[in-house]
Formats: structure tokens, C-alpha cells, sequence
């Protein structure tokens, strides 16, 4: 845990290998989406009341297996292609849908490239179950679409300079929206983190209580 960056509300004697340990900010939670892993580094942990399921030694095991298996089969294309990477979102999760490189060619010769939901990728389709899409197929068809736009000048030029000014018009906003969820992210945090501090005194009744209070803090 330590390697990964995560916060330990605990001291290391009270890993005794009989107690369980209870991990919060583990997933983000988004109503209608499929539940998403968030990094170890976000992750809150502490050591519970409850008798432990899974030996911690066992479990290091399998997150080294995970390491060397999440990214052995992804190939990234090369530079200039793959028009919609940090695009395109997956519609089943929300997650980025990332470029991956196969070993096919089109008849043009090109190596085929797919768009992979990056959830589905890094869960061997567990959580996430898109399906793929072709990455040349689809980057020729937004290129023949802005090649369209292109042609008709005027439309072009009318609606950038539509964009320009919404953009324009709501910077300002957007930046005073962003401050106060930036500081009302902090303060979340905080409160999460002193209730998480709470668990080792509470009894196994307050206990309960402060439990799902954190949870509705991650919710929110």
C-alpha cells in the first residue's frame, strides 16, 4: 500500500494478519455508470474491527500479477494517428476510449487501430463491456465531416466565431464555478479524512454510523 501512494489511517502493529482492512475512495460511483477503479494513490485506508478474509501477503501477489498483465497487450499507434484520442468517451462507463494498436492492415496497408474503453482494457471486460470500434474507419469519417465544413466557408466562419463568443462569454464563469468546487473538494476531503481517524475509537454502533457518512462524502 505504502508503494502505491495510499493513505494509511493506521500504524503498521495494527496489520496483525487477523483484522481485515477497509479501503474508502476506492470507485467512483456516478449514477447510471458502471462503477470505476480510481488510483491506489486516491485510495483511503484503515484497519477494521472485522476478522480479516484474505492474507495481505496474498493479496500483494495477485496486485503484482494485475501490474505485469494491465498493459501487456496495449500497443499505442503511432503520433499522427488516432484523431480522437482524449475524445472520445465510452457511452457504457463514461471512461476514455484510448487507441490500440493491432497486427491487422486495411487494404490500404495501414495497421488497423481500435478504440478501446480504457475501464474495459484495464478490467479484462469486467466492469465495462463496449464493444471496440474501428479507429480508421471512424477517424476517416469525422475527417470527411470537418472536410465538408471546410468547403462551405461561410458556415465555417459563422460558427467559430458562435463558439468563440460562448466561450468567451462563459470563461469567466466557469473559472468562479471551478474555485468553489476545487475548495468544497478540499473540505470534503478533510471531513472524510476526520471521520476515518474516528473509526479506531467509535464502537462497533458509532461505527456504523460514521461508515456511512463517509460514503455519502464520496458520493458527493
Amino acid at each position: 500500500l505504502k508503494e502505491n501512494n495510499v493513505d494509511l489511517f493506521a500504524e503498521r502493529a495494527e496489520f496483525d494478519d487477523e483484522h481485515g482492512v477497509m479501503a474508502y475512495n476506492r470507485t467512483l460511483q456516478r449514477p447510471g455508470k458502471a462503477n470505476q477503479i480510481r488510483p491506489m494513490e486516491e485510495w483511503i485506508v484503515a484497519v477494521g474491527k472485522h476478522p480479516g478474509i484474505i492474507a495481505g501477503s496474498d493479496w500483494g501477489r495477485v496486485q503484482a500479477m494485475l501490474d505485469v498483465n494491465k498493459s501487456k497487450s496495449y500497443r499505442r499507434p503511432r503520433s499522427n494517428a488516432a484523431l480522437l484520442s482524449g475524445l472520445l468517451r465510452c457511452d457504457e462507463c463514461g471512461d476514455y476510449m484510448r487507441p490500440k494498436l493491432t497486427n491487422r492492415k486495411n487494404a490500404d496497408g495501414e495497421l488497423i487501430y481500435t478504440y478501446m474503453c480504457s475501464t474495459k482494457e484495464r478490467s479484462h471486460g469486467t466492469v465495462c463491456s463496449m464493444k471496440n470500434c474501428n479507429g480508421n474507419t471512424l477517424d476517416a469519417k469525422i475527417i470527411k465531416e470537418i472536410r465538408k465544413l471546410s468547403a462551405d466557408r461561410e458556415t465555417l466562419t459563422r460558427l467559430l466565431a458562435q463558439t468563440k463568443k460562448v466561450i468567451s462569454g462563459s470563461k469567466e464563469g466557469y473559472d468562479a464555478e471551478l474555485a468553489l468546487l476545487r475548495e468544497k473538494h478540499t473540505e470534503t476531503e478533510e471531513r472524510i479524512k476526520r471521520l476515518v481517524e474516528s473509526l479506531s475509537v467509535a464502537s462497533d454502533t458509532s461505527a456504523k454510523y460514521v461508515m456511512e457518512q463517509i460514503d455519502e462524502l464520496h458520493r458527493e
